[in-house]
């Protein structure tokens, strides 16, 4: 009986390349980002070895968003969390943590990651989207005025009187 090895090799082939078609391989560059990006989420969490990342993107630019899920002080984890951090690794952004305990602060960083994180994840350029974001930034101000008034009760004016 004669086997048509030609004929088994392009299978093999064929099916190694349609495994392959759904992947995406990152490499190079893209590897340090990703790493930077997953060392300094591992700094904000209580438990790093516990951390399991998932939908990581790297854009153009080097941001890197993704989701993240770790366990607690208690040893649970805790859902997954989104997260977005610059190519230099110095600012990173995570969903329900914030850089300040002023509620204005808190709500106004909240604005802002609802409209940055879904831009990282379609890959869009991250410096020109923020720099555009922040030149038509009022609704993200308006809430954090807002969040200000509830935080002490009180209702200002917004001529600054």
């Amino acid at each position: 009986m004669r086997t048509n090895w030609s004929k088994w090799s392009y299978t093999g082939a064929l099916l190694a390349i349609a495994g392959l078609g759904g992947c995406s391989l990152i490499g190079g560059a893209d590897d340090r980002a990703l790493a930077k990006a997953k060392e300094r989420v591992g700094e904000k969490l209580k438990d790093p070895t516990s951390a399991i990342f998932s939908e990581l993107h790297v854009t153009e630019d080097k941001y890197v968003c993704g989701y993240v899920n770790a366990k607690n002080s208690y040893g649970g984890y805790v859902g997954r969390e989104r997260f977005l951090i610059d190519p230099e690794g110095k600012e990173l952004k995570m969903e329900n943590q914030s850089s300040s305990t002023n509620p204005g602060i808190q709500a106004q960083e909240a604005c802002e990651f609802q409209k940055l994180f879904p831009a990282c994840m379609a890959g869009k350029q991250m410096l020109t989207f923020t720099i555009s974001m922040h030149s038509s930034n009022g609704d993200c101000k308006k809430k954090a005025d807002d969040a200000i008034d509830a935080a002490f009760g009180v209702a200002r004016r917004r001529d600054g009187t």
